[in-house]
């Protein structure tokens, strides 16, 4: 676990809660968890576009004791999103002669991953995905990350789990900003569909999905425009 990267350097006591969080969730599995602290934010390296890079270098470090790296994928096969900094083309780019990086994951969707760790009890209970919060350590149910995750075990019958301190109101949603595809959004409106799982939250979701991707195609014609 990397101290620097989503939680900073300069708030230790943030990392420790947080780490704490993490190994409880490690130990149910017998896994070590093993700390790593970096200043990389001082180059101001776009984040979405070299996190694996960032891993591997932090990584590396403990290629005395270890051969491979696994890095979770972002995106299934089918629905990639490129560029990014973590996709099955590149990560394994990464791997020298003597430390493999493998991208793992990737035959999964989200909803997949969601209907495996929902049997995971120390998951319900201290699951961190949110990258916006004032408080780094936990969920601040109102960014994007939160809410899709939150939808995710609504639409698969999960119920809310208790690593989220409040549910998604359908008033949050119409006007969500949902940066780069709404894709995952819209599995999991699909996957409500299919699991008979009602409320007016799917056309507020819905809504927020055309909203955005007519924003989308709105950035993407600029940027066009801007090169030409």
């Amino acid at each position: 676990m990397v101290h620097g990267f989503d939680i900073r350097l300069n708030q230790p006591d943030v990392f420790a809660r947080a780490a704490s969080k993490a190994k409880i969730m490690l130990d149910s599995m017998q896994i070590k968890l093993i700390t790593i602290a970096t200043n990389i934010k001082k180059t101001n390296i776009p984040y979405e576009h070299s996190q694996a890079s960032l891993l591997a270098s932090c990584f590396m470090l403990l290629q005395g004791s270890y051969t491979t790296e696994i890095i979770a994928s972002t995106f299934p096969n089918n629905h990639l999103f490129i560029p990014w900094g973590s996709n099955p083309l590149t990560d394994p780019l990464l791997s020298s002669d003597s430390f493999s990086i493998l991208h793992d994951g990737a035959e999964y969707t989200r909803l997949d991953k969601v209907k495996v760790i929902a049997e995971w009890p120390e998951v319900r209970q201290y699951l961190r995905v949110c990258m916006r919060g004032k408080e780094r350590d936990e969920n601040c149910c109102h960014c994007e990350k939160c809410i899709l995750t939150i939808l995710e075990f609504r639409s698969l019958g999960l119920g809310l789990p208790d690593c989220f301190k409040h549910d998604v109101r359908a008033s949050q949603l119409p006007f969500l900003r949902i940066p780069r595809s709404t894709n995952e959004f819209r599995l999991a409106l699909a996957a409500a569909r299919a699991n008979h799982v009602s409320g007016d939250w799917l056309s507020a979701a819905s809504f927020a999905c055309l909203l955005n991707d007519i924003q989308h195609r709105f950035e993407n014609t600029a940027r066009k425009i801007v090169r030409k």
